[in-house]
């Protein structure tokens, strides 16, 4: 997991988060991109490198991966890549978390064995 933010001059999003490794990042808690309530408008998902499907639980607190119902779930097919816009924008409260498992719904728990999938997310 490398993560970075970038603070952007746009008229819908004034940070981009990055991560570069973000199958190695998901542990039993997820990974937090912020603790406060944010807008997200724009995710890109990676998984060019990966001969799997992926899915991105995003969650609006801490979650115990496979136990708390995620807040929005994103798939990302094998071998390609996702991008999603949402405009005006989707508001999670109380803060912004993921993770990238290999099952959809909320009992999936198992992170992919591939290194190099990216997640983008642009928030404000």
């Amino acid at each position: 997991m490398a993560t970075s933010s970038t603070t952007l001059n746009s008229p819908i999003s004034n940070t981009k988060y990055s991560d570069t490794d973000a199958g190695a990042g998901t542990t039993a808690t997820g990974v937090q991109i912020s603790g406060s309530d944010e807008t997200i408008n724009h995710i890109v998902i990676n998984n060019s490198v990966n001969s799997s499907k992926v899915y991105f639980k995003f969650f609006t607190s801490s979650p115990t991966v496979g136990t708390t119902a995620p807040f929005m779930v994103l798939p990302c097919e094998a071998l390609s890549s996702a991008e999603y816009i949402f405009l005006p924008g989707i508001l999670f409260s109380g803060g912004l978390h993921y993770a990238c498992v290999t099952t959809a719904g909320q009992s999936g728990t198992v992170a992919p064995n591939t290194t190099g999938i990216t997640l983008e997310v642009q928030f404000t």
